[in-house]
């Protein structure tokens, strides 16, 4: 679920707001943000709030709120199906780490050459599998664990 609330950009490019800021996100970096939100294999459900028209000088904040949804959706067309629950057209390679870390599974897609790595989780914890670069890869390779390896698996033990 993607949720936008336009108190989040700031009051110059959204002024449809009571309780904006002077300083938040740019028009510019909330459609960048509503791309990459559509571009999510995952995502389901996207929200915009708090566009109030009695604020909305010249409906600036409305006909920002209608790009976002543009670029959202154009997200959305642009999605790749090539998640690793998706399809099974992958390559899959483990590395195993120098010390007793856990092993990291990498998987290149045949369709793309994305790369994502397993996250292992606890007991009833759910794996996860998140999308990462051939520098993480390749970091491995050397066993050494990826940064972001290690910081998912932190998120994902809690």
């Amino acid at each position: 679920m993607a949720v936008f609330d336009i108190g989040a950009i700031k009051q110059a490019d959204a002024p449809g707001n009571y309780n904006n800021n002077p300083s938040g996100l740019t028009s510019e970096e909330i459609c960048q943000l509503c791309w990459y939100a559509g571009i999510s294999e995952k995502l389901r459900s996207f929200g915009l709030f708090e566009i109030n028209p009695e604020f909305d000088y010249r409906n600036t904040t409305s006909k920002l709120g209608a790009q976002m949804i543009w670029y959202f959706i154009d997200g959305y067309y642009n999605r790749k199906g090539d998640h690793p629950e998706l399809h099974n057209e992958f390559l899959k390679y483990r590395c195993t780490m120098i010390s007793n870390e856990p092993d990291v599974v990498f998987y290149k897609s045949k369709r793309t050459e994305r790369w994502w790595m397993e996250i292992p989780g606890i007991s009833n914890a759910k794996t996860l599998v998140i999308p990462c670069s051939y520098s993480d890869y390749t970091m491995a390779t050397k066993g050494e664990m990826p940064d972001l390896f290690f910081k998912a698996l932190q998120k994902n033990l809690k």
